[in-house]
């Protein structure tokens, strides 16, 4: 099988895998306590199933057309390092930060933005809830990121198809589960779906850097929420 081929069922692979965690998330909330209890349950929108639908669409679409039509400056074979993953994800981190700000603007909020923050305390699968044009210009500036620092290996980007997708489904998953860290990126998140002007980062990181990091973010108690 071609590197291409290989890519495109690594992209099958993960998002197959992330659909399981996603349900299991989604199951886990009638016996796990959420962060903070969903005020307004978005779920019962009478397009909410049409845009989770067209989000899935456009997640596949994005990273086949990228692997399809780019795969010289994305994919390559030979030696897998690891770093390089790491290092998209990061460059990734820092301009979603940016984008994420720009799209709180008051013009693109309107029409861009604020069909996501319709859900003020977000479930897994709430993460999905946007327009889709939304879903694809973020994952194609995570393919640019990816270009910038690659070609990289098969493994090295699914790999970062894989945690791309593990951290935004976390950063929606709204649970407490007892892992400090962890529950710090929901609760972070969070609190950006409930303030807006805090949180942007797809990590901590560069909101940290910033400034723009939420004071109960830094010093919540979890336990006490």
């Amino acid at each position: 099988m071609s590197i291409i081929g290989v890519s495109i069922l690594g992209i099958f692979v993960v998002m197959i895998g992330s659909g399981i965690l996603m349900g299991v998330c989604q199951l886990s909330y009638s016996t796990v306590p959420k962060v903070r209890n969903n005020s307004r349950d978005i779920s019962t929108a009478r397009n909410y199933w049409t845009v989770i639908v067209l989000n899935v669409v456009a997640i596949f679409g994005t990273y086949i057309g990228a692997v399809l039509l780019f795969s010289d400056y994305l994919i390559k074979s030979g030696p897998t390092y690891w770093y390089d993953a790491i290092l998209a994800i990061l460059l990734y981190d820092f301009a979603y930060y940016w984008l994420h700000r720009v799209m709180h603007t008051k013009f693109l909020m309107r029409y861009l933005h604020g069909w996501h923050h319709r859900c003020r305390h977000p479930t897994a699968i709430d993460g999905l809830y946007q327009r889709p044009h939304e879903t694809v210009l973020a994952l194609s500036m995570l393919m640019v990121c990816v270009a910038l620092v690659g070609p990289v290996s098969v493994p090295s980007f699914v790999l970062v198809i894989f945690i791309h997708t593990l951290i935004n489904m976390l950063d929606h998953a709204n649970l407490r589960t007892g892992i400090g860290w962890l529950d710090h990126i929901m609760h972070a998140h969070d609190l950006h779906h409930s303030s807006r002007n805090v949180n942007f980062g797809f990590t901590p990181l560069w909101d940290h850097v910033f400034g723009t990091t939420h004071k109960d973010a830094e010093h919540a108690e979890l336990d006490n929420l």
